[in-house]
């Protein structure tokens, strides 16, 4: 069983939130109508929350993952609820070359570089 608390459909400053409390098999599609929805509404990234404690927590970071999905963060929340966060951006890969920098915000650059999936 998959329940949401937000509505993904509608994206705020072009980022669609969903909160999965409960992790069901129907995650796979749930996560792919939650993407096409986002991008149908104007989205150019979706932030899915996954609940850190649900027995099915692994398996949808699984399937996030393989949807291109990265995880950004893990929240703690004080309503009891911890939330695994993973990130979809909709835009083209970013060109890395065109960002000139100056140290330590050089350093700091090739470690985001480092964790971008288009880049591996």
């Amino acid at each position: 069983m998959l329940r949401f608390c937000a509505k993904p459909e509608m994206p705020v400053n072009n980022t669609g939130y969903v909160y999965f409390t409960q992790i069901g098999e129907d995650f796979n599609n749930a996560l792919k109508r939650v993407d096409m929805n986002i991008r149908k509404n104007g989205g150019l990234t979706t932030e899915v929350f996954i609940n850190a404690d649900d027995p099915g927590a692994v398996y949808a970071q699984n399937v996030a993952v393989e949807q291109g999905y990265f995880c950004v963060r893990y929240m703690p929340c004080p309503d009891g609820i911890d939330y695994i966060v993973y990130a979809k951006m909709y835009s083209d890969p970013v060109d890395y070359s065109d960002i000139h920098t100056t140290s330590p915000y050089t350093e700091m650059l090739e470690k985001v570089r480092s964790f971008d999936p288009e880049q591996k």
